[in-house]
């Protein structure tokens, strides 16, 4: 019965609220019900000592207090042996080459086939995704440690998925598909300092031939500067590799946008070098090579120091 009323109750717009507005007043009733029952017993209670007073303040304050730092937290490092007494050995281990050395990219080879096996063996989706995640941050890590090295084995990377040719030996690679020159390009070292080489002199001194000559023997380390101009391309010219042949307007928009690093009037014409441009040569691991004049030379030095 008391469930059937309790359903009639519920029912219409309001029927929930009121039920629970029913069942608030027996509950109380029934309290007071009870009460009675046991010939109305006194309901105030003696006053709390001041010791129950001052105990329960203590244990709530020490519940809620922030706990006492460890002498190092989990997870930190110990700088003990930077004290005082000991400032000369501390010191001494602060410059031991292993704390700055960078790994080869091929000790992370290992790490990523973990990962490859955790993906394959997965039970639900999120084991498999925090599998994949570990595998793009080591791949990551590998790949920035070639960059350095191993930039040619780029070309054979066909995604991120696999980035097993950064791991190959070398020799091992060039003797088995017999291409003496990829060991040769392999074997190549990009200096870490990229910045700009800068060719500048009078006109007819051999500029020109200087930088044909530095581009055919190191044509894999260095990339040419390719300038942009308002001048219509010449017979043989091809645009982005002699220059980046644009119209006045787009000149002047670049112009304005701040990009250029130099730019000169010649015979009618504009000429710049967009800092863009550098960028992209130096993205790919090379470093630029600029032809231009002397006075330009110097105000672009002071520009990219």
């Amino acid at each position: 019965m008391k469930t059937s009323v309790s359903e009639y109750l519920r029912k219409g717009l309001e029927g929930a609220f009121f039920h629970r507005m029913v069942e608030t007043v027996l509950a109380r009733d029934k309290n007071w019900v009870r009460w009675k029952i046991e010939n109305c017993p006194s309901i105030a209670k003696p006053a709390v000592t001041a010791e129950d007073y001052l105990a329960a303040k203590a244990s709530v304050q020490k519940a809620t207090a922030n706990k006492r730092l460890r002498l190092n937290p989990l997870g930190s490092l110990d700088l003990g042996f930077l004290t005082n007494t000991d400032s000369e050995k501390g010191l001494e281990r602060l410059k031991d080459p292993a704390r700055y050395q960078v790994p080869p990219a091929k000790s992370l080879q290992n790490r990523i086939e973990l990962d490859d096996m955790d993906i394959e063996m997965a039970r639900d989706e999120e084991s498999r995704n925090l599998a994949l995640e570990a595998k793009a941050s080591k791949s990551w890590r590998a790949l920035r440690l070639a960059s350095t090295t191993r930039l040619l084995a780029f070309d054979k990377v066909d995604s991120s998925e696999n980035i097993e040719p950064i791991f190959k030996d070398k020799n091992t690679e060039a003797t088995a598909n017999g291409e003496e020159e990829t060991l040769e390009d392999e074997n190549l070292v990009f200096p870490k300092d990229r910045h700009p080489i800068v060719i500048s002199g009078p006109s007819g001194v051999g500029k020109g031939t200087l930088i044909k000559m530095l581009l055919d023997k190191h044509g894999k380390v260095i990339g040419k500067k390719v300038s942009h101009t308002t001048r219509p391309p010449r017979e043989g010219e091809i645009h982005t590799q002699h220059y980046f042949f644009v119209s006045k307007e787009e000149y002047v928009a670049i112009q304005d946008e701040g990009d250029f690093l130099e730019y000169n009037n010649y015979n009618g014409n504009d000429y710049g070098t967009s800092r863009k441009a550098l960028d992209a040569i130096t993205a790919t691991g090379k470093i630029p090579l600029m032809e231009m004049d002397y006075h330009v030379s110097l105000a672009l030095k002071i520009l990219l120091i």
